[in-house]
């Protein structure tokens, strides 16, 4: 009797845990990371025709990760000097997606107009990892990183493909450089994926934003946008 009643309070311990997880299943995740450099123009962004953040997104910014219900959503993007851009996405349940608009050159030479690249989430798991993917304007660029008690060690970009390596250091900060021009380091967690973008700063040059690439439900209660829509 006495192992029946405790098998029965293990069950019920348990079963608040298996309707959380059905529940994050259920819906779907979106983040957004500004790659955009316009000076101080601010970047618009809508989603099923609500104002995603009340005042915009500057360069570099990235937001938390926003619980959306799964299947299909319209997002548009719009910046000051720049032809915009409207997305349509297909969200399954429990899928989790970063969306990286930057600018890209027109083909006739009037101007720039934004384009979104798709970021899948990388599920944990996989240990300390970072990928780098390059929306600069040069076809081939060579990254270089200095891991702690190492030297410079290179990394090969090709634009607009993914490049992943792994973090051998457990704390502090990962510094990074193109040529010699030094990008924002990158800081060290004891696990989980970071993601690296590298793109156009508006002078000229490149500039670089990051974020951890978190999923369900290390996000919820860390400072992450969860609003259903």
């Amino acid at each position: 009797m006495c192992a029946i009643s405790k098998l029965g309070i293990l069950l019920l311990c348990l079963l608040p845990m298996r309707l959380a997880a059905a529940e994050v299943q259920s819906w779907a995740g979106l983040r957004i990371a500004n790659a955009l450099d316009e000076g101080s123009a601010r970047l618009c962004v809508e989603l099923n025709g609500r104002v995603w953040r009340d005042g915009g997104m500057g360069c570099g910014e990235v937001s938390g990760l926003r619980r959306v219900a799964h299947g299909t959503h319209r997002l548009s993007f719009s910046m000051d000097g720049l032809r915009g851009r409207e997305v349509r996405l297909t969200l399954k349940p429990g899928q989790i997606l970063a969306l990286v608009p930057h600018a890209l050159a027109l083909e006739d030479g009037s101007g720039r107009e934004i384009r979104v690249l798709k970021l899948e989430h990388l599920k944990d798991g996989s240990g300390r990892l970072a990928t780098v993917v390059d929306l600069g304007c040069e076809p081939h660029r060579l990254l270089e990183i200095k891991q702690i008690g190492k030297s410079w060690a290179p990394v090969a970009l090709r634009r607009m493909e993914l490049v992943r390596f792994p973090i051998i250091q457990h704390r502090g900060y990962l510094p990074m450089r193109v040529g010699r021009q030094q990008l924002h380091s990158l800081p060290v967690f004891k696990d989980g994926h970071q993601v690296v973008v590298l793109y156009e700063r508006k002078g000229g040059g490149l500039i670089s934003l990051h974020y951890r690439d978190r999923g369900w439900p290390a996000d919820e209660g860390s400072g992450a946008d969860t609003e259903g829509l």
